[in-house]
């Protein structure tokens, strides 16, 4: 068996090496990345390579803010941190939270890019179980976004806030939500945990690929239960020759790799006595194994939460941004100078 047909990956998973293969409709134009290049190198000769303070073409967007971005890595919120809330072991609890966390992450890789909030625009939502979504920008620059999400019948909470920053690599754009995702339950327990960092890859030359990299760390103090796990492991140690080459062990670049841990707090907040209890592996394009076995698989054929428009959205709601309403009517002449204003007001 082929190392890429280890875990059930759904379609979209680059063979061999990893990642997620974009459509060729969803192509931007390669002579128009050459006329982000050109723009970003200017800001490079600035001293400035933060994509977020670039101001890009709005035919690279698409008709959303970031904030509504952010709600669609929680599709299976509703599954995943339900079953959490009704776990009576600390445990069990913990692996429902990381389902959640990492099932999602496909759900928030798209080319197109959302448009960045502006300071006190908010968002408001719920789910058909009476889940209630609250999102807002708190800060322009840099920008950061909060939000609080409430459960049915308060059976948890989910809170914490992200900046967001961007970096141009050559052929690839590294990105990454920096900030604490917190879930909460009503006997006090918290766990918390961080995303990876995101890449574009592809840009101007080579297959187009969305991808994450790094660590996620989940803890729950209260209960001494964590979880360390690596997307994009490193090269396995191996003997053979092919190894001294750098080929022949490498994993796709979307494999997961980690385990499922207890300990202890000691008095300076240091963990201590650590017990592995479980290896966590799988793929975020497809499946999460704890010891061997599957507790989110992509062919479950879950349903991904819908987040519907509540009934009277305060007036900030981005939905109301007349730049939005105009891209998603076409009229590119409009959104570009409403773009403009809205931010001209808050710089």
């Amino acid at each position: 068996m082929s190392a890429d047909s280890k875990y059930d990956r759904m379609p979209q998973a680059y063979p061999t090496y990893g990642g997620y293969e974009v459509p060729d409709a969803d192509f931007f134009d390669k002579g128009l990345i050459y006329d982000i290049w050109n723009q970003i190198k200017s800001k490079i000769q600035e001293g400035s390579i933060n994509l977020i303070k670039v101001s890009l073409p709005v035919r690279v967007c698409e008709p959303k803010s970031y904030l509504q971005r952010i709600v669609e890595g929680w599709c299976y919120m509703d599954e995943f941190l339900g079953k959490a809330a009704r776990a009576t072991d600390p445990i069990e609890r913990m692996k429902y939270v990381i389902a959640f966390a990492i099932s999602g992450l496909h759900n928030s890789v798209k080319q197109k890019k959302p448009f960045n909030p502006i300071l006190g625009e908010t968002f408001e939502g719920m789910l058909s179980d009476g889940t209630q979504v609250y999102c807002e920008q708190s800060s322009h620059h840099p920008p950061v976004s909060n939000w609080l999400v409430y459960g049915p019948n308060n059976l948890w909470r989910f809170y914490g806030f992200g900046e967001w920053t961007a970096s141009f690599r050559g052929n690839s754009i590294r990105g990454r939500q920096e900030g604490p995702h917190i879930v909460e339950f009503p006997d006090g327990t918290r766990v918390i945990y961080e995303l990876p960092e995101v890449w574009i890859k592809g840009l101007l030359f080579g297959t187009r690929l969305i991808d994450f990299s790094g660590s996620m760390k989940f803890r729950d103090d209260k209960n001494g239960v964590g979880a360390d796990i690596v997307i994009d492991p490193p090269v396995a140690n191996d003997s053979s020759w092919s190894s001294w080459f750098g080929y022949g062990t490498k994993l796709p670049s979307d494999f997961i790799e980690g385990e499922l841990f207890t300990y202890k707090l000691n008095k300076d907040e240091r963990e201590v006595n650590k017990r592995k209890v479980c290896p966590i592996d799988g793929s975020w394009l497809g499946e999460i194994r704890f010891d061997g076995k599957p507790l989110w698989k992509w062919s479950m054929g879950l349903k991904k939460a819908e987040v519907q428009v509540v009934p009277d959205p305060l007036p900030s709601d981005c939905r109301f941004r007349a730049d939005l309403i105009a891209l998603e009517q076409g009229d590119m002449e409009s959104v570009s100078y409403t773009h403009l204003r809205a931010h001209e007001t808050v710089l």
